[in-house]
């Protein structure tokens, strides 16, 4: 069937339901992606009822007459942030004394909460006029959208065996080829109809529990996905889905429901990359990086496009955590595609920097800091700049430390610059000087990185106290 005959083919069952010609469909919705809450449309039947709860309890916390707020959570350094439309944290006092959440600082009535427990969901809601902090604590792991949520990845329809490539010639590659373009109203139509075929049933529940995902519907979700069965590809992914929705699979150590052996090549990245996720959340750190400096060895574009970020946010988190053995954390992040630039390039260099001055090589640390200074934001500005000098002083190199001094004088305040260790003017030529500081900005991570930070790792094991194999919490 060609793309045009598929479309027209859609657009037909679409036309009979409105028209009320088959008892079986109900009237669709509009096929146009506004961005609303999607309804529920062509539904053939619907999925069974699903016994397990994905909450183990609930918190609905008042919070005070403010223009409409936001959340952001990040869930593997268990930090919940209310932020008001400038984007700055709301200032409030909030009753938590019956939840697993405190504010960061007691002192402070700013709203940035740390939660003993990664297993949480918060979300502002809005109920009779009055706005709400909603916190769920999981029974499973957290699967909202955003930064820290689960890889959802297109599936090329040609590469899995749902029809030729976008705009794609069935149903199924029709509804691949909208999902991918976040045309979740239209995929959704189509998945629907999808439900009534033997071939495309196992998919189509897949991909009508994702879109309930990304809408915040995680009972409809396990709906779908138990739909889905747990044989054949799909339902091998959806039982995974299942697992990290109701954490019913973490107790059984010899669970296979990671195994991506036979899985096609797209679902096997997709399947390890959660399981990555799923161990960071479940505080299995090592193992976490582990497997993922053995993907990025594999391939290292497992870590880009829609993975950037998920996979820096990661790294980020281990090296911060005390949870995770240096010396593995740093050999992942070494490994990340382009680590000293794009996102969280600034964060994770002063977090491996700290990292690499401990292990006893500050020169090394003070060169990821120096490197990515230009891209730290003013806020941190000051924090980098003074990181960055104490490391070059420790590595016994006051002429770095020098230069560094010299630039960050000229983008902080001079209040700010009181706040920097105190400079040290070296006869060096102001030439030599400059070509210093413009190498480390400079370096190429490509070709020197690995080389130095193998030695780095190779002196840390001599020189590093004895009781030091794991950082203290940041």
């Amino acid at each position: 069937m060609s793309p045009g005959a598929a479309e027209r083919c859609v657009r037909g069952l679409a036309l009979v339901a409105m028209l009320g010609a088959s008892a079986s469909l109900a009237a669709p919705a509009n096929l146009v992606d506004t961005g609303a809450e999607v309804p529920t449309i062509l539904e053939a039947k619907p999925p069974p009822r699903f016994a397990a709860s994905t909450t183990a309890a609930a918190h609905r916390i008042t919070l005070p007459s403010s223009p409409v707020l936001h959340v952001r959570l990040s869930v593997f350094e268990g930090l919940i942030e209310i932020l008001t439309p400038s984007g700055a944290p709301l200032r409030a006092r909030l009753e938590l004394n019956d939840t697993p959440c405190r504010p960061v600082n007691p002192l402070s009535d700013e709203l940035v909460l740390h939660c003993t427990t990664e297993r949480i969901d918060a979300a502002i809601v809005t109920a009779k006029g009055h706005q709400y902090l909603d916190l769920r604590e999981l029974r499973g792991i957290p699967t909202s959208d955003g930064d820290d949520g689960p890889p959802l990845l297109s599936y090329p329809p040609e590469q899995i065996g749902l029809g030729s490539a976008c705009p794609g010639d069935t149903i199924a590659a029709l509804a691949e080829c909208a999902y991918e373009a976040k045309q979740y109203v239209k995929a959704q139509a189509l998945l629907v109809l999808g439900l009534n075929h033997e071939q495309t049933v196992r998919y189509s529940a897949l991909r009508l529990g994702d879109i309930a995902m990304r809408h915040r519907d995680p009972n409809k979700a396990l709906e779908y996905f138990s739909m889905a069965g747990d044989e054949g590809p799909w339902g091998r992914v959806a039982t995974e889905r299942i697992c990290e929705l109701t954490g019913l699979c973490y107790r059984n150590p010899n669970s296979q429901v990671f195994d991506p052996i036979g899985l096609p090549d797209i679902l096997r990245a997709e399947m390890l990359m959660r399981q990555v996720r799923t161990y960071a959340l479940l505080g299995r750190w090592g193992a976490a990086m582990d497997q993922l400096a053995n993907m990025l060895d594999t391939s290292p574009t497992v870590c880009m496009g829609d993975a950037t970020m998920l996979c820096r946010r990661m790294v980020l988190a281990a090296l911060r955590t005390p949870n995770c053995p240096r010396e593995t954390s740093l050999s992942t992040y070494l490994r990340l595609p382009q680590f000293l630039k794009g996102p969280l390039a600034a964060e994770m260099a002063r977090a491996a920097g700290e990292d690499a001055g401990e292990l006893g090589a500050p020169e090394y640390g003070a060169t990821l800091l120096s490197s990515t200074a230009r891209l730290a934001s003013r806020s941190e500005l000051l924090t980098h700049a003074r990181e960055t000098i104490a490391l070059y002083l420790a590595a016994s190199d006051p002429v770095r430390a020098h230069v560094m001094w010299s630039w960050a004088s000229t983008h902080l305040t001079p209040a700010e610059v009181r706040q920097l260790p105190p400079d040290s003017p070296v006869n060096a030529p102001a030439a030599s000087r400059t070509q210093l500081l413009g190498a480390d900005l400079e370096t190429d991570e490509s070709n020197s990185a690995l080389v130095i930070a193998h030695s780095m790792l190779l002196r840390s094991r001599i020189t590093a106290p004895p009781g030091r194999s794991s950082r203290s919490k940041r």
